[in-house]
């Protein structure tokens, strides 16, 4: 109906123009219309019109496709440190507020009328690219950034897989506005210009000569053009936007570094290579090699405030090398917390915690915190990109995903989402592992599987498991418990007690 209403304006408005050609009876004065598909008929047979409709086309374009370069460039870099942010502020900011006809007049100086339309399309459009690509990465999901943090993923492995495909929606907007700008300054700089062999000239040459008719030829064509430039890059961002929202089937390895690759097998066998330490305890090759000295995280009087609410009030404990530990308590009462301190995304109101650097740390957070048009396969790649596909296959074979590694977990249940993020987290190179309730989403058959597969690949690592029912531990066979218990007095927490 809406398309309808639109067809029908456009229809209106050409009878309009059509009414006020017949009033003037003077093409000189006024073209309707019928004029100017006349106009358009004799310009569409003339070989150097052709010509002259490329030639602006490419200038245009190429200026636009190297200001979204640039933009891209720009942006990462602000994305990786604010300094550089601050650094390209004061450009930005010139470039958005000197007008384009100053920005025409002095390319036309400095660079001449062959290359000006180009570079002022470039560096009016860079400015709404580049705000709207780094505003579409600081958008990414912050639970997914943290993940991503957590699991010390390289910022070129994020910027891939996280904050490019975060910003797809939002440079999607910022494009389409801009493709359209490109097209007004390109066109006002080749009639400012005379550029040779474009359409600004012959719209010069057409106001010289008074030839209304072909006036509104060109301005027809040049709208056409715009509008045509606009719905096919609309066309790819759309293409690009259903790719990221809904997952693709392809497997991860297709896509990955060529060195990466290269290095999967080595790289793999030497991280999954265990030997036993003196305790007796199976520890990751690259763990013994990597630490001489036993890891631990020493939790010295630490509080952790939330306003007036204190989450955790002189809390001590250490957890040591090998060693497995079992938080247990209601919800609400702390325990994520003390997670979220252990692997350094909060910092505590007082006290300290001792052993981060050199723990490394993973999780299993609440949320599976899964890239969500990734495949399984992709998601675990994401933090352990040089791990083999046997391995991969045996871990979904032993959690019950089998057939599943290809699939967009997207699509998943929140019992699978679960066992996905159980297999990230136990395959990956982190050594202290932290689960909060991994088993929320599970029924007691597949409970009991992942228990099993969580056992079998810890190979000694320290472990520690937080949840609020006391089976969980049992099933974990943990026998050091740490019991968090609310206080009836909602704005504290008493001190958590071991057992």
């Amino acid at each position: 109906m809406r398309k309808l209403r639109r067809v029908l304006a456009v229809i209106f408005w050409l009878l309009v123009m059509q009414l006020l050609s017949i009033i003037f009876k003077d093409t000189l004065i006024f073209a309707g219309p019928l004029d100017i598909v006349r106009s358009l008929a004799g310009l569409i047979t003339q070989a150097d019109f052709l010509l002259a409709v490329l030639a602006t086309s490419w200038r245009i374009l190429f200026g636009f496709i190297l200001a979204t370069v640039l933009a891209g460039l720009l942006a990462i870099a602000a994305m990786r440190s604010t300094a550089w942010e601050d650094f390209f502020a004061p450009l930005i900011s010139v470039f958005k507020a000197v007008p384009v006809v100053s920005f025409i007049l002095i390319i036309l100086i400095y660079f001449g009328a062959a290359s000006s339309s180009w570079i002022v399309v470039c560096i009016v459009t860079l400015p709404s690219l580049y705000e709207s690509l780094l505003q579409g990465m600081r958008m990414s999901d912050p639970a997914l950034v943290e993940m991503a943090e957590v699991f010390a993923v390289p910022f070129k492995r994020r910027l891939s897989k996280l904050y490019l495909p975060s910003a797809v929606s939002y440079f999607s907007a910022g494009a389409s506005s801009a493709i359209g700008f490109a097209w007004k300054a390109g066109i006002a700089t080749e009639v400012f210009g005379i550029v040779q062999c474009s359409l600004g000239e012959r719209f010069y040459e057409a106001k010289i000569y008074l030839e209304t008719a072909d006036l509104f030829a060109y301005t027809t064509i040049i709208v056409m053009l715009s509008w045509l430039f606009s719905k096919i890059l609309q066309a790819c961002l759309r293409k690009m936007t259903q790719r990221y929202a809904l997952g693709t089937q392809s497997a991860a390895s297709q896509d990955m570094p060529e060195d990466e690759v290269n290095g999967q097998e080595s790289a793999a066998s030497s991280y999954y290579q265990t030997k036993f330490s003196e305790s007796g305890a199976a520890v990751p090759a690259s763990r013994t090699t990597e630490n001489k000295e036993a890891a631990y995280l020493q939790v010295v009087n630490i509080t952790k405030r939330y306003g007036d609410v204190v989450a955790l009030e002189n809390f001590n404990h250490t957890f040591s090398d090998h060693s497995r530990s079992f938080v247990l308590g209601p919800s609400g009462c702390g325990k994520t917390t003390l997670l979220r301190l252990l692997l350094g995304l909060e910092e505590p109101s007082s006290g300290e915690i001792l052993g981060r650097k050199t723990a490394k740390a993973g999780a299993v957070f609440q949320e599976a915190r899964l890239l969500p048009h990734l495949t399984a396969r992709e998601n675990i790649l994401f933090v352990a990109p040089h791990l083999p596909e046997t391995e991969i296959q045996e871990a979904f074979v032993q959690l019950g995903l089998t057939g599943d590694l290809d699939k967009a977990v997207a699509t998943f249940s929140g019992g699978m989402k679960d066992r996905v993020a159980i297999a990230r987290l136990l395959l990956s190179d982190r050594y202290f592992l932290l689960m909060d309730e991994p088993f929320r989403s599970l029924d007691s058959e597949t409970k009991v599987r992942t228990s099993a597969f969580i056992k079998r690949h810890l190979h000694g690592r320290p472990f520690i498991l937080v949840s609020h029912q006391e089976e969980d531990g049992a099933l974990m066979q943990i026998e050091e418990k740490i019991l968090f218990r609310p206080n009836p007095d909602s704005s504290r927490q008493t001190l958590p007690r071991m057992t």
